[in-house]
């Protein structure tokens, strides 16, 4: 007898099988929860890019966090596995809503949010993330039907049949407008580097007549605002954003949103008899449903105000009197849209305030595409407005303790004053190149190992030196550092200035305690200067033979820094060998901080040029980066400039190469000087000229 057809056997397989498939469908539940992690990451994503946007009112919402990467399509990718699960029935409401809002609608409205973020992306990038999204997209829509037809034999696989039809056709059209974006890209990117290359000649020719350490602030601001707008509008996902392929992408996001909200409506109001959820995810199904709405809810913002974007420039020329004309348009725009954007035209025409109460001009910075009608007013105002609310921020942080110093400097004798060459043997045959932050550490911490210095001008001095020292350290890098090759010497500088500031502790050693025992600042200055000897002539008996350490950018932190407060200490004993001994700590302490802010001074002149460059970048992701960042500067620097301006500066400082070296201060200060203090025959002394 066959044992099999023993009913008690079948029966136990029977079993076995139920038991295996219940194991199986245990963790479901879970699954859908790890999908609902996914699904509230990328509406999160969406939700932030959004409210940036509002906040900044950038209203063609670029993509900053919801961009087409590896990483985003790898959320979407797990968010999609209801999607491509064939063995599971989806019977419940919420399971079947579930099914076509958050595998479909919500991958529509994802791809349709992200589109600008493809403009943003080299060759390479587009065609490896295309190609992965499409292969994500193709699957889904292959599952879809493989269901769809397997199950379209039962009243329950019927009941959504049309929406997830039309949502899967969606997807694919969704994919479709991806791609032909993406073809366009390369012209865009060539056509709006060009433009921004020749209005980048055009700024620097306007402003040929005005030495460039000279701007006001007023012209800095200006300045920067042509940047902003140069910038802005060439980016490539706000030219990508204002196209008509946008526009499709917004209307389209749009009928999406219909038939989600239909199948909500029909679902859940005249087919409750199925239940709320009937499938192996459990409960999971419901919250991936809600997570899933909000995130199409979230994501089609962006679209649809694009959509609005781009019809603006449509229409941002047109007269009322050719809205007959304007309603007989081209296919694409859609439902007669037209009209009601027309209408929102005319409300704002009336509201408009008058051109010449403009306070700046700049339409002429805005780089169009050929054929592109002008940029809208209001969107140009809403455009400078997050680069207006930079300039506040920085303003809001102003350096008012440098400030304070800075007006204690009434020329720049500080900078030629702080080591004398003439006088001051050096402790090796090479001396290590000088930078803005190592005579103001050296002078800093000295002025910290003074005595009977007041708790409040102690404080108020530290935190202005810590104000400068931010400023110096961005000149040195973008300035002084890159020709002079001083970016090692400038970062050792900044190094043991972070120790001093924070432990107030020079080459390891606790300079406040040099002013205990009631000693005179004579006294501080020799044993520091006696630390700082012993530390260089130690290093040079270890490396007699190390052919490396002739080189003294190759010295160690320590030994630039002891070598440096040699010669500063010795300078300073130099200059108050005839002074009484009765001399006040605090006139010392007045006398380094003068010299100080000669030195900040003089370096800080090189801020207008440092914001000039900052603005230009030959880089299209980085433009936006660096003209944000100039207008905070510009914002932190303005009470800073304003006190600048008011000095008269040497010829040599039109050179920007000259001006952001202190030795070639040093070196012209000198010979200004010597050239003041030799009388002519008549007993006049020789007149420099000095340019303001």
């Amino acid at each position: 007898m066959d044992p099999y057809r023993n009913g008690s056997i079948n029966g136990t397989l029977d079993d076995y099988e139920n038991q295996i498939q219940k194991k199986l469908a245990a963790p479901m539940p879970w699954i859908g929860f790890y999908i609902v992690a996914a699904s509230f990451i990328c509406s999160m994503a969406m939700g932030v890019d959004l409210m940036v946007s509002l906040v900044s009112k950038r209203y063609w919402f670029p993509c900053i966090t919801c961009s087409l990467n590896a990483t985003y399509l790898t959320l979407l990718a797990v968010s999609s596995k209801l999607a491509v699960d064939l063995s599971s029935s989806m019977l419940g409401v919420d399971d079947k809503l579930a099914k076509v809002s958050r595998s479909l609608v919500f991958m529509s409205t994802a791809m349709c949010n992200s589109m600008p973020s493809l403009a943003s992306m080299d060759n390479n990038e587009l065609l490896s993330n295309l190609t992965a999204l499409g292969i994500l997209v193709f699957t889904i829509a292959v599952n879809v039907f493989i269901y769809d037809a397997e199950t379209s034999g039962f009243v329950d696989g019927r009941v959504v049949l049309a929406e997830e039809t039309v949502a899967t056709v969606f997807m694919l059209l969704s994919f479709v407008i991806l791609c032909c974006s993406s073809v366009v890209v390369p012209t865009i990117k060539k056509y709006t580097e060009s433009k921004y290359r020749e209005m980048n000649q055009t700024v620097q020719v306007e402003g040929n007549g005005i030495p460039k350490c000279r701007l006001t602030v007023d012209e800095l601001r200006l300045m920067i605002q042509q940047y902003w707008v140069m910038a802005e509008t060439g980016n490539p996902q706000f030219v990508m954003a204002r196209s008509v392929i946008s526009a499709t992408s917004g209307m389209l996001c749009l009928l999406m949103v219909f038939t989600l909200l239909e199948a909500h409506l029909r679902l859940i109001f005249f087919n409750s008899r199925f239940g709320r959820t009937r499938s192996d995810y459990g409960l999971s199904t419901r919250v991936i449903l809600y997570i899933q709405s909000a995130g199409v809810f979230l994501g089609s913002i962006a679209p649809l105000f694009r959509w609005y974007f781009a019809a603006q420039f449509r229409i941002s020329e047109m007269s009322l009197k050719s809205l007959r004309g304007e309603l007989k348009i081209e296919g694409y725009w859609t439902l007669s849209g037209n009209a009601i954007f027309f209408c929102f035209r005319y409300i704002n025409i009336l509201k408009r305030p008058d051109p010449q109460v403009m306070r700046l001009d700049l339409s002429r910075y805005v780089l169009l595409l050929e054929g592109e009608a002008e940029l809208p007013n209001k969107i140009l105002t809403h455009m400078c407005y997050w680069d207006d609310n930079l300039i506040k921020f920085g303003r809001r942080h102003q350096s008012k303790n440098l400030a304070k110093l800075l007006h204690m400097s009434e020329n720049f004798d500080g900078v030629m004053k702080f080591d004398d060459n003439k006088e001051v043997g050096s402790l090796h045959s090479q001396e290590p190149p000088n930078c803005w932050s190592w005579p103001v550490v050296t002078l800093a911490s000295i002025a910290i190992a003074l005595p009977n210095i007041t708790r409040h001008k102690f404080n108020e001095f530290l935190r202005a030196v810590s104000e400068g020292m931010c400023f110096v350290n961005l000149i040195e890098e973008s300035l002084d550092g890159r020709d002079g090759g001083l970016d090692s010497i400038a970062k050792a500088a900044h190094g043991v200035w972070e120790r001093v500031l924070l432990h107030h502790k020079w080459l390891d050693k606790n300079i406040q305690e040099t002013n205990q025992n009631g000693q005179t600042y004579k006294h501080v200055l020799q044993e520091l200067s006696h630390i700082a000897k012993k530390t260089v002539e130690d290093f040079k008996t270890r490396i007699e033979d190390d052919v490396l350490m002739r080189n003294p950018q190759n010295w160690p932190v320590k030994v630039i820094a002891a070598n440096s407060m040699y010669r500063i200490t010795q300078t300073m004993l130099l200059a108050y060998k005839d002074e009484d001994q009765e001399t006040d700590d605090e006139e010392i302490f007045r006398r380094l901080s003068v010299m100080i802010s000669d030195i900040f001074a003089a370096c800080l002149t090189n801020l207008v040029h440092f914001i000039r460059l900052q603005c230009h970048s030959n880089v299209i992701k980085e433009r936006m980066k660096r003209v944000s960042f100039a207008a905070i500067v510009l914002g932190e620097s303005e009470e800073i400039l304003e006190i600048l301006q008011q000095r008269v500066l040497p010829d040599f400082c039109l050179d920007p190469a000259k001006a952001a070296n202190i030795e070639e201060w040093r070196r012209a200060l000198t010979e200004l000087d010597n050239e003041l203090s030799v009388p002519q025959p008549n007993g006049e002394y020789v007149s420099i000229e000095l340019r303001g």
